[in-house]
């Protein structure tokens, strides 16, 4: 006679998977459903026993090695309004990784992707101007240095590897951040910037 699992264990198989309806759980975690203190996979008798029974009910579990995409992810306002004012200037990684606060982040990155797909729907005069070219506006518009610490930190976060934490400033960390807004609004620093004839050199 062949073994099967016990009413409770399918019990606990088929609780796993309808509890998770947006995301399926995969076969090794429906096979730690049945067997919680144990480490059995797909290829042992006890994994085979749990597919056996997941297919009586028609149900077809992922395995551990098949990718699941992350949930899409939809940017704010707030967001779109900074990759609308950077673009010109920043690539769509530098841009994540300062909006989603993760130096870590490549192009493959759903957040990455997300800038991206924004970044495609500006109008093209908006997404692809070009910095070096001197303009009116560029010869007569004074350069603007950031006025708060969220600015600054993010100025400098476009600059530094592995940067500050917005929202977790040490004592010393602000007290700089602080230090350097008073240097870049003192009259010979604007001054040397404002020679620059164009925004990309002047940022």
């Amino acid at each position: 006679m062949s073994e099967e699992l016990t009413d409770k264990q399918k019990e606990n198989v088929l609780r796993e998977w309808n509890s998770r309806p947006n995301d399926p759980p995969s076969l090794s975690e429906l096979i730690k459903a049945a067997y919680p203190d144990d480490d059995f996979d797909g290829r042992t008798k006890q994994g085979r026993m749990v597919k056996e029974f997941l297919a009586s009910r028609q149900i077809v579990a992922a395995g551990a090695q098949v990718y699941k995409p992350k949930q899409k992810i939809e940017l704010t306002e707030e967001q779109k309004e900074y990759i609308t004012n950077n673009v010109s200037m920043m690539s769509a990684v530098e841009m994540a990784r300062i909006l989603f606060k993760d130096n870590t982040l490549t192009n493959l990155n759903q957040e990455s992707r997300a800038v991206i797909e924004y970044v495609d729907t500006l109008d093209n005069k908006v997404a692809f101007s070009n910095p070096n070219e001197i303009s009116p506006l560029a010869e007569t518009n004074d350069y603007k240095p950031p006025k708060t610490e969220l600015r600054m930190v993010q100025r400098i976060n476009k600059y530094v590897h592995d940067g500050l934490k917005e929202n977790e400033l040490k004592a010393n960390e602000k007290k700089s951040v602080q230090a350097l807004i008073g240097y870049m609004h003192t009259y010979r620093f604007l001054h040397q910037i404002n020679n620059f004839s164009t925004t990309n050199d002047r940022e």
